[in-house]
């Protein structure tokens, strides 16, 4: 669940998921009901779901990182360090 707990709307720029492992993560939408395009907004105290699919391409511990690029302070927040433990 993303929830915008800022002062303002939050407007994406891009979503990338990053880290160790990237290609073993994607985003599901069958389950995620946020607006992921670029200039999409999450207005203040707004929440919606992205939902994330594991298929892993190796055996071993797989890990990496949901990120949101947008205007807020920092410029990207990383929702969430996504991580299975070892898939053999």
């Amino acid at each position: 669940m993303v929830t915008n707990t800022g002062n303002a709307a939050m407007e994406l720029t891009r979503v990338i998921i990053d880290g160790a492992n990237p290609g073993d993560f994607s985003i599901d939408p069958d389950t995620t009901n946020c607006m992921l395009t670029s200039g999409s907004t999450l207005a203040l105290g707004e929440s919606c779901r992205i939902g994330i699919l594991f298929a892993p391409k190796a055996a071993g511990a797989r890990t990496a990182n949901l990120v949101l690029l947008d205007n807020t302070l920092p410029g990207a927040d990383t929702i969430c360090p996504a991580t299975q433990p070892d898939s053999r």
